[in-house]
Order: structure tokens, then sequence, then C-alpha cells
């Protein structure tokens, strides 16, 4: 088998082969990801759980009819990046 490995995290999946929970134990904070699909198979909720602290966050999408993309919405703005600079380029 495989000599000189390291784990990274643990996957579960659905029976339509869909990620149904990724667990990175190893870590300081024990992250468990857990995702939630539409129909489709579309991402619709992506939770991120790390343990122990108030750093939990969710993601959750929007899709237009044809299926692209519409809007993304977090609950926690912690890790919300605010640094854009609007530039012209020529």
């Amino acid at each position: 088998m495989l000599e000189n490995t390291t784990q990274l995290g643990l996957m579960s999946y659905t029976e339509r082969g869909l990620v149904k929970k990724r667990e990175c134990p190893f870590n300081q904070f024990n992250t468990v990801t857990t995702p939630t699909f539409d129909h489709a198979g579309r991402t619709i909720s992506l939770e991120h759980d790390l343990q122990a602290t108030a750093g939990n966050m969710t993601f959750s999408y929007d899709y237009i009819p044809s299926g692209q993309l519409s809007h993304i919405s977090r609950t926690n703005e912690t890790y919300a990046w605010d640094g854009h600079v609007d530039r012209a380029h020529s």
C-alpha cells in the first residue's frame, strides 16, 4: 500500500455521488463542512462548522432558471474581505 502518507480529511458521499460531509479532524478547529444540494445537484448551501469557535459560517447560493449562479450570501461577516479597489484599466 501507500507508505509515508498523510491523511488530510475524511469525505462521505450520498447515493448520487455528491459530497455529504467533509471533515478535517486534524486541524485545530476540527472543521466539518456540510453541503446541501437541490434536485439538479447544484450546491444551495455550504455550512462550515469550526467546532469550539464562534467562527461558523454558512454560504447560501441562488440560481437563475438557466442554472447560472445569481447570488451568494453568508451568515458570518468575520471572514469577509472588504479591501477591493475599483480601478480604470487601459
